[in-house]
């Protein structure tokens, strides 16, 4: 019995405190690849004893420290506005443009108005982290609301108002924004163009983006702080930037870069028939994906057919994720409307 209670005794002395948070994590983009992205961080969170209040249109698992709202409405409103297609039409860069700003508008709006959205920003219980997504803002003024802590989350490199917004330089010369396909060493065109989107990106910032966040906080939430006050004071920015697929930039303390494959679950056996159809792909195989976004109704006729003829001259099986029917394929072109993807690529 005495050493029993000496055995009590050394494990109180030794044992620290554990403490757990009460997190909000908003992901605003209706977007699977912008959702699925940061499924194993509210798992591990959750792991850890963390409890999470979710705001997401791509509902997960059940996890019992994990509270899902479901947003995926959301979806409707990006399918009624059908941005993809108006890219792959004749219609005018201005029309697509105000498209997205109204849609973008639309879901927000949907979002902070939902019964159980509206419940959190009056409920007393307050956060002691918030998690946002950095497409938008707007997230953030959760954090204001529990005056807690905010960080910010991106599924790729961050936007121009993201990296400033932590103090990271955007010199457009040196550091051209992810969505243009320059290198760090450009050339005089694509110095200018760099430059002219930098600038097109800040106006459209100032004048359109920050103005319209603002009506709808001031409208549906109330008397805040204007949004570019509010994400001056952000924490933290995780950022999904692979140094293989992104220029190398200068990163400040605030920024963490997260590339070491924390998106990806923990991997399941194939399907029967996919798992046979790779092990005979003795020269290997080639997995084609365009995403979850880019359909495969948007390909044209053309495109599909120097597609097809490319892959048919290849000695490798194909993998292509596409959504419709497609004639005249070779027989080493395998067709589904989904793939396990990371299954795929981790096995291989």
């Amino acid at each position: 019995m005495r050493y029993m209670l000496l055995v009590c005794c050394i494990n109180v002395l030794i044992l620290d405190k554990c403490y757990s948070a009460n997190i909000l994590a908003y992901i605003p983009m209706p977007s699977y690849s912008h959702q699925i992205a940061f499924v194993p961080l509210w798992q591990e969170l959750a792991k850890r004893g963390h409890r999470i209040t979710l705001l997401t249109s791509n509902l997960m698992e059940e996890n019992e420290n994990i509270t899902q709202i479901d947003l995926s409405e959301t979806y409707k409103i990006l399918e009624r506005y059908d941005i993809y297609n108006k890219l792959s039409s004749n219609e005018s860069m201005i029309e697509i443009i105000k498209s997205i700003i109204s849609m973008f508008k639309e879901v927000l709006e949907y979002e902070l108005l939902h019964p159980e959205v509206k419940r959190l920003l009056k409920n007393e219980n307050k956060f002691d982290l918030v998690l946002s997504e950095f497409s938008t803002t707007l997230g953030f003024v959760f954090g204001i609301k529990s005056n807690a802590p905010f960080i910010g989350v991106v599924s790729m490199d961050a936007p121009i108002h993201a990296h400033q917004a932590v103090g990271n330089p955007t010199y457009p010369i040196a550091y051209p924004d992810f969505n243009l396909p320059f290198s760090t060493n450009l050339n005089f065109k694509e110095r200018v163009l760099s430059v002219l989107f930098w600038i097109t990106f800040k106006l459209g910032e100032k004048f359109i983006f920050t103005p319209f966040q603002n009506d709808i906080l001031q409208t549906w939430i109330g008397e805040e702080p204007p949004l570019n006050e509010i994400s001056k004071n952000i924490s933290m920015l995780l950022i999904n930037a692979s140094p293989i697929f992104n220029n190398i930039r200068p990163l400040g303390p605030k920024t963490i870069n997260i590339v070491d494959g924390a998106h990806f679950l923990k991997s399941k056996p194939l399907p029967k028939d996919l798992q046979d159809y790779l092990d005979n792909a003795r020269e290997g195989f080639i997995y084609f994906s365009l995403g979850s976004n880019v359909k495969s109704s948007l390909i044209s006729n053309t495109t599909k057919e120097v597609i097809l003829k490319t892959f048919s001259q290849l000695p490798y099986q194909i993998l292509w994720k596409f959504e419709e029917e497609l004639t005249g394929k070779h027989n080493n072109i395998k067709i589904q409307k989904w793939f396990p993807q990371q299954d795929i690529v981790s096995k291989f």
